[in-house]
């Protein structure tokens, strides 16, 4: 193979390199996996404890080709920290599962389902992804245990039936998860290889069959290698020095490399065996598409005793992403056009790919969508997916992958560009790897716009949202273009109880960080009411700048969906698509009326009836309908009623007369009045009040307004007086002043108001440093009216009866 030959080769190759491998590994390595295996070997079944082959992995590695580049999240003492394991699962493990008896619990693995687990150590975190053969569904349980089989760890896999609520492993046939905040003690255990780990099929009360397999550390080998890990064709006498043949076979036919091998010394669990021979870059190409068939056999026994199985991509739980940026250039992006993409490999081994586009400008459609590789100085277009892309989403599958697209995507060179005619890239982003697990296992992550125009148009962000059976949420927040990354940054969720203007919320901070990139989970649960607006679509992500409190990006959290034990069973609260009055959901602190939130003490005129005005107090609508008072016009006005008017008006027919006149009005609490117009003002809490008789002054266009002191009418606390009230400034001038004296008890045990209120207190809204006591008596206070003595309100426990 000569230069040329071999740079093309690890190209090539380089579609496989497994991420988690990099640290500890030679450049260039190619880890495939097996998806079931062939001829079982019953005959000799009482000889060996496993008989199938693991995972294989072919690298090239030379002095003039680049290096694998570490993903971005992950800093170079974080890289050195991870550690990476596999185990081979079968019903044949040197771990014996036994019974609350003691008694070996029976396996019957009537379809010989066999396994791989691959296994990150990040972050005090374990990682897993398992891929099983097709012979079986997907697992019920899986346990973390020691070697004496005590369970240490038990994660719910799937429902009953092998249903699993994610579109990635569904879409994969991969199992998906991690082990968070792994204890010391297991750390150690997992670290001296003496973790198993169990999958279990079938219900808790009647358990299927089981597989399970010793966590083994994944050791770097050297170079220019093909490296089988297997076992299970060894016979009782052969314990040293022991030869095996390995055969790479296009679909079993036309033999591509063939090469006797010794292992040593014969393992109980996993043997690992080194080739070196060289693979033309034709067949090479039939190995990325999954048609080369891996076979490793007995030379004493090479019928009989011989695993096989085809070769296929690898099976870690992983996707790509990235947000799409513009360079930030306002000139070259006036409409802040962002995006984002995310892509993985299905279980046919065709790349799934997602793309969103936001705030296209007209004049630039349409737009061009390409994967670039970006490793070298052409950056040459290699997929073109721009005509999937329909209402800013790209979305399809790419069945038939080469190497030219699997190379840069797992080497960290493959980008997302987008174009316009005028613009040869008008947003990007290059893609990364994502361990699938928590935040990142949901349908589709959020595109997070900025709120905060002072941002750069580059600034945009993804985030990945989910909770799970224990009622935590998890988050994993990325973000890009933002142009300070020391500032302190805050994620939180602003919660509604329903998409509704003015709508009161609740806020929840997650976490606090500085840079592009957040990722973790609340220690407390999502209470019930925070989880029921999560599930109906109601709540916010807010990316806000710690010291200035102002939201600099944010997005509709929409697509979470709440696991049902999390959610009360009888739902009281409305969600986003509700659209009546009906649900009426209670809300501290405010008022929910013809569709919309009103604040605490808030008055207003109802939609459905001009007539009727509304207020809230303690959280409840009141509304009350107009009643108009007698009205006699003394001449030459007379008395009329216009459309949509509510009472009789006095009109001046010598003003109506003059077309050059200006129309004057008064003004009111807000509300406007024609001269001459007598009415009933609206007063919180009693509605329209009787007693008080108003009239808008046709010269003065000011309101007058007169309480009636008639006992057997209204009450006798009730004095007869007259007060006029400037429609500019609403400023209240009266013929009796009432001198409302507010005594202060100016002792040691003298109460702030923060402390009145913790104690049952009222708030009082003309003077919130003084709020009522619990228990005290007062008259309120009517703008333009002054103290009301006519009604006599009470504060009981934090309410104003």
């Amino acid at each position: 193979m000569d230069a040329e030959e071999m740079l093309l080769a690890d190209q090539i190759f380089q579609d496989e390199v497994h991420a988690e491998d990099l640290a500890a590994a030679p450049p260039r390595q190619f880890l495939p996996r097996l998806t079931y295996l062939s001829n079982y070997l019953s005959l000799y079944v009482r000889y060996f404890i496993h008989n199938t082959i693991i995972f294989s992995r072919l690298f090239f590695s030379d002095p003039d080709i680049i290096h694998d580049v570490i993903p971005p999240e992950l800093s170079e003492n974080e890289e050195k920290s991870t550690k990476h394991y596999a185990a081979l699962l079968t019903d044949r493990s040197s771990l014996i599962l036994r019974n609350d008896n003691d008694e070996p619990i029976p396996n019957d693995n009537k379809n010989n389902v066999i396994a791989t687990g691959r296994f990150t150590f990040q972050k005090k975190n374990l990682y897993y992804s398992f891929y099983i053969s097709d012979k079986a569904a997907r697992p019920r349980t899986l346990q973390f245990v020691n070697s004496m089989g005590t369970i240490l760890e038990e994660h719910i896999l799937s429902d009953v039936g092998g249903l699993v609520n994610s579109v990635y492993q569904n879409a994969t046939r991969k199992v998906c998860g991690v082990w968070k905040r792994l204890p010391r003690e297991y750390r150690r255990l997992l670290k001296e290889e003496r973790l198993y780990v169990v999958l279990g099929w079938g219900s808790k009360e009647q358990s299927e069959f089981t597989l399970s397999g010793q966590l083994t550390k994944y050791v770097a080998l050297g170079t220019e290698l093909f490296t089988v890990v297997f076992n299970g064709i060894f016979l009782p006498d052969e314990i040293s020095d022991v030869p095996v043949n390995v055969t790479l076979a296009f679909e079993d036919k036309k033999v591509i490399l063939t090469e006797k091998v010794y292992v040593t010394k014969p393992a109980t669990e996993l043997n690992v065996v080194e080739i070196s021979s060289p693979i033309s870059q034709a067949d090479l190409r039939l190995l990325t598409r999954g048609r080369l068939v891996l076979s490793v056999s007995s030379m004493s026994k090479q019928h009989s005793l011989k695993l096989s199985g085809m070769v296929m991509t690898k099976a870690t739980c992983e996707l790509f992403q990235t947000p799409l940026s513009s360079s930030g250039d306002r000139d070259t992006n006036k409409y802040g056009t962002s995006g984002l993409a995310w892509l993985f490999l299905n279980n046919e081994g065709s790349l799934v790919y997602n793309v969103q586009i936001e705030d296209l400008n007209p004049d630039q459609r349409p737009v061009f969508i390409t994967l670039v590789d970006v490793g070298n100085k052409k950056r040459t277009e290699l997929e073109d997916l721009t005509p999937s892309f329909i209402e800013n989403w790209a979305n399809d599958t790419i069945d038939r992958l080469s190497p030219k697209v699997l190379e840069p995507l797992y080497s960290g060179d493959l980008a997302v560009n987008v174009a316009s005619e005028t613009e040869t890239s008008l947003i990007k982003g290059r893609l990364t790897p994502k361990l699938v697990a928590d935040a990142r296992d949901v349908a589709a992550p959020i595109l997070l716009k900025r709120e905060d125009r002072s941002l750069p148009t580059s600034a945009v962000g993804m985030a990945w949202f989910s909770v799970d059976s224990d009622c935590h949420v998890h988050y994993d927040v990325t973000l890009t273009g933002m142009g300070n990354n020391e500032r302190l940054l805050e994620l939180s969720l602003k919660f509604l109880p329903m998409s509704a203007p003015d709508a009161p919320f609740v806020t929840r901070i997650l976490d606090e960080f500085k840079g592009n990139q957040v990722e973790g989970s609340p220690v407390e649960p999502l209470s019930k009411d925070e989880l029921v607006r999560l599930d109906s679509g109601v709540v916010f992500v807010k990316v806000k700048d710690k010291y200035t409190r102002s939201t600099l990006m944010n997005a509709t959290l929409k697509q979470v969906k709440v696991p049902q034990n999390c959610l009360p069973h009888i739902d009281n609260y409305v969600s986003g698509s509700v659209n009546g009055e009906e649900a009426n959901p209670h809300t501290q602190g405010a008022c929910f009326h013809e569709r919309r939130f009103y604040k605490e003490e808030a008055q207003w005129t109802s939609l459905s009836d001009p007539c009727t005005m509304c207020f809230c107090q303690n959280g409840v609508v009141k509304c009350d309908t107009m009643i108009c008072p007698e009205t006699n016009c003394p001449p030459p006005a007379r008395r009329t009623k216009n459309a949509g008017d509510c009472c009789y008006t006095c009109t001046n027919s010598t003003l109506e007369d003059n077309e050059t006149a200006i129309p004057k009005m008064c003004t009111l609490l807000g509300k406007t009045y024609l001269p001459g117009t007598t009415f009933h003002p609206f007063l919180i809490p009693n509605g329209f009040d009787t007693c008080t008789l108003c009239v808008c002054d046709p010269v003065l266009l000011q309101v007058k307004c007169t309480r009636n002191g008639d006992e057997k009418l209204c009450c006798k606390n009730c004095p007869s007086v007259t007060s006029y009230t400037d429609s500019e400034n609403q400023t209240m001038y009266s013929d009796h002043h009432t001198v409302v004296e507010v005594r202060e008890e100016k002792n040691a045990n003298e109460k702030s108001a923060e402390q009145i209120l913790a104690e049952g207190g009222c708030r009082n809204p003309y003077n919130p440093q003084m709020p009522y006591r619990d228990g005290q008596k007062y008259h309120p206070v009517i703008e333009s009216l002054g103290e009301y003595k006519c009604v006599t309100c009470k504060c009981q426990g934090a309410r104003i009866l």
